[in-house]
């Protein structure tokens, strides 16, 4: 979802495709500010946590099926904080694997275990890379919510009724 999408829009696709096609559920996720793309056209952490805090009330409120778990939605509405996981959904193209994330290039490796070694993960993320300062990618930050409910067994649990259960 970039800037220019209306949180009505997006609603409105919700209750097509819930109501209208009878999909099980979608991934929504905001569009985040990256070297390849205009930031003008994409939304800064403030505005995609506003307009997020919206759509999963009224997703809630109408039974709409959104794809992020429980610690994915906290973290897009603003209410928790989580570090970046670049290493949790690694990218391979046919040059090699692709270091740090799905949106940086920093460097493509021959094999898996050179990504590992060749990459200073703890330099990525927002507060320590400019670049990372407003993304919310799922493929970055699904795999820290995985990882920070797996720390916890009510956030397990948790995590487990929403698998189980939307």
């Amino acid at each position: 979802m970039f800037k220019e999408t209306a949180v009505d829009d997006v609603l409105e696709m919700m209750h097509y495709l819930t109501n209208e096609v009878g999909i099980d559920g979608m991934l929504i996720a905001p569009g985040y500010q990256y070297s390849q793309i205009d930031p003008a056209l994409t939304m800064t952490r403030a505005e995609h946590e506003e307009k997020f805090r919206v759509i999963r009330k009224v997703a809630r409120q109408r039974g709409y099926r959104w794809l992020a778990s429980p610690i994915y939605q906290e973290f897009l509405t603003g209410e928790r904080k989580l570090k970046c996981a670049p290493w949790g959904s690694i990218t391979r193209n046919p040059y090699g694997w692709k270091g740090p994330c799905y949106l940086l290039t920093d460097g493509i490796f021959p094999t898996y275990d050179a990504l590992l070694e060749g990459m200073e993960w703890e330099d990525y993320g927002p507060g320590n890379d400019p670049r990372c300062e407003h993304c919310a990618i799922h493929s970055g930050f699904e795999p820290s919510a995985a990882y920070e409910a797996a720390g916890s067994i009510k956030e397990s649990a948790r995590s487990m009724a929403w698998t189980l259960t939307g």
